[in-house]
């Protein structure tokens, strides 16, 4: 008899040929250990296996055309790079050269946040009341952090001041600061940081207290990532409504997608005191890299107070606006309006719908923060009564729920602990099939220490929004307000504590990166 290798298999000769061996069992999963984005899963060995083939996917019901790891050699395998806000779903095969056993039981997991998993990150230059999280914004291996208290380099008072991050700057997902922004012309009071987005190479920054309109009028910044050299984001432009004027507030919210940005100037007057707008740019408009002003957003229904441009979000061709006070059901409850590019003519940016919520009442502030990724919407509540007093809630709306380009109601979220004075939907967040949600005044076990909760399209079933978890810092202060801006993008979220003390100050804020 002699030992043959056959593609890596092992079979055994006689002299009268190759002899097949039996199909093996079937192995079973035993168990599986999870720590720091890692899964190792073992299982029983099978007496007459030579490799064993390992499927897995993240929406369950494994079968061999999924995702596979095959060859291994061994019954265990250490799966790494694993998302935190999904579930892994694995089965094995045993092989030989007979062929390949049929699937092992079905196991699943989803990852836990560890303290290994949890990092945080303060300013490289942390000083007593910057507010370093005031505003957060994330895409791909980049991060945007406003602080818009910061006093400026050199003196100054509330100038404020961002802070880009990248995922391997000082080592492999180490998340390391790389450039600290500030405005041309940086001003007391501007509160440049307020809000900021972040979109590939571009990055925009709200300073809605700046004066070079008038009085309070506001400005927003444009950085480039290699602008003045690489990696250098220097200031590419500066953004000002075409109708500035005092107390405006341009700026107060920022979003960017591709070659457009969108300006929330919530207490602009044009359709009633404080009725507020929105204004777009693109990059090349008026000349290239110019950034000028193509539309100015407003409702189709505004009247005093109703504070539009609270907050903005964009997605290609779309854009969704907050108006915390808009009226709906009720005087107060809040709107939301998408806008299209397209709707009424080539780049019109003309309103295609107004977004209420299903159970609106006054002052629950649907609207102060929105969220946009392709065909969905989510909408947050902060002031939601919710059974009790400001638990709040989130909504999601799909651009076909109920009807081709309906963007209809498809669920309202809401925290699975909820409690008085959480306001759950201060922040929201959006990419493919997962939501962020802020709760800035969840108490925890002491006093508005905030918390945040990951939801997944298809948790407890197709387009059920279920959560998936709920984050929390892991050294809680009292009065932090963790979850007053949340970002997703791929396998990473990001959320602030704006008002936590960081190491040993007053109001410093951190961020935490999961």
């Amino acid at each position: 008899m002699a030992v043959v290798v056959l593609a890596g298999i092992l079979t055994m000769t006689t002299c009268g040929g190759v002899e097949t061996p039996d199909v093996p069992s079937a192995p079973t999963i035993e168990e599986i250990y999870l720590e720091n984005r890692e899964l190792a899963i073992t299982w029983s060995a099978v007496n007459n296996a030579v490799v064993y083939n390992l499927y897995w996917n993240t929406t369950g019901g494994v079968d061999t055309s999924d995702n596979n790891i095959s060859g291994l050699l061994v019954p265990y395998y250490v799966h790494t790079g694993l998302s935190l806000f999904k579930t892994y779903s694995y089965a094995v095969t045993a092989v030989n050269a007979g062929g390949e056993s049929g699937l092992s039981n079905e196991v699943s997991a989803l990852p836990a946040v560890a303290p290994g998993e949890l990092y945080k990150r303060l300013a490289s230059d942390p000083e007593d009341d910057d507010r370093f999280g005031r505003s957060v914004a994330l895409d791909g291996d980049h991060a945007i952090v406003g602080a818009n208290l910061e006093d400026g380099d050199g003196g100054g008072s509330d100038r404020g001041a961002a802070y880009i991050l990248d995922r391997d700057e000082g080592g492999t997902d180490n998340w390391g600061e790389v450039k600290k922004l500030t405005a041309s012309d940086a001003a007391d009071g501007d509160q440049f940081g307020t809000s900021v987005s972040i979109s590939g190479g571009s990055a925009v920054v709200g300073a809605p207290y700046e004066d070079g309109g008038g009085t309070d009028s506001g400005a927003a910044y444009i950085f480039y990532r290699d602008q003045g050299g690489d990696d250098n984001w220097g200031q590419e432009a500066t953004l000002a409504a075409s109708d500035a004027e005092s107390e405006d507030i341009f700026g107060w919210s920022v979003a960017i997608s591709g070659n457009y940005a969108v300006v929330g100037a919530p207490y602009e007057d044009s359709g009633g005191i404080d009725s507020g707008a929105a204004y777009i740019f693109f990059r090349n408009e008026g000349g290239e890299n110019n950034w000028g002003q193509v539309a100015k957003l407003t409702a189709s229904d505004a009247v005093d107070g109703d504070h539009f441009g609270i907050s903005v979000a964009i997605s290609g061709d779309f854009v969704v606006v907050g108006a915390n006070f808009g009226d709906g059901s009720e005087v107060d409850c809040g709107a939301a309006y998408i806008f299209n590019r397209n709707q009424g003519g080539n780049d019109i940016w003309g309103q295609v719908t107004k977004l209420t919520a299903s159970d609106g009442q006054s002052v629950d502030m649907f609207g102060y923060s929105v969220a946009l990724d392709g065909d969905f919407v989510v909408v947050g509540a902060a002031s939601k009564l919710g059974g009790g007093i400001f638990r709040g809630a989130a909504y999601v709306y799909g651009r076909n729920e109920g009807g081709d380009d309906n963007w209809g109601e498809a669920v309202k979220l809401t925290a699975s602990d909820p409690e008085d004075f959480d306001y759950f939907g201060y922040s929201v967040a959006l990419d493919g099939n997962y939501v962020v949600v802020g709760a800035t005044g969840k108490w925890g076990d002491g006093f508005y220490r905030g918390a945040a909760y990951i939801y997944d399209r298809n948790r407890g079933g197709t387009d059920n929004w279920g959560e998936v978890m709920k984050l929390t810092a892991s050294d809680p202060e009292d009065d932090a307000y963790f979850g007053n801006s949340v970002a997703i993008s791929g396998n990473y979220a990001v959320v602030s504590a704006e008002r936590e003390d960081g190491d040993g100050g007053t109001d410093r804020g951190v961020i935490y990166i999961f």
